[in-house]
């Protein structure tokens, strides 16, 4: 059994047969996280079995992840107007 890595969108012809499709829970696109939702038939499983006996079109749909912001203040006493520097590690 041979295993076959490619990236979405593909179209390919395969012999009739029973495939495995794995599709990763969370991708990364420059700074955005999308984490897999779904398959259009609904299911949450990011391995599907399918058996093709003829053309066939599976989507996968994934959800960007929201980033989680918060509130931060920085204040100083008694004097205002500190300079600072800030950075995201």
């Amino acid at each position: 059994m041979s295993v076959e890595t490619h990236n979405t969108p593909w179209t390919d012809s395969k012999a009739e047969g029973t495939y495995v499709i794995t599709i990763p829970l969370s991708v990364q696109v420059d700074v955005d996280i999308y984490d897999f939702q779904s398959w259009e038939d609904l299911s949450t499983n990011p391995t599907r079995t399918v058996n093709l006996v003829g053309d066939l079109a599976v989507m996968a749909t994934y959800q960007l992840r929201p980033i989680l912001t918060h509130a931060l203040t920085v204040d100083s006493t008694p004097v205002t107007g500190v300079p600072f520097t800030i950075e995201k590690v």
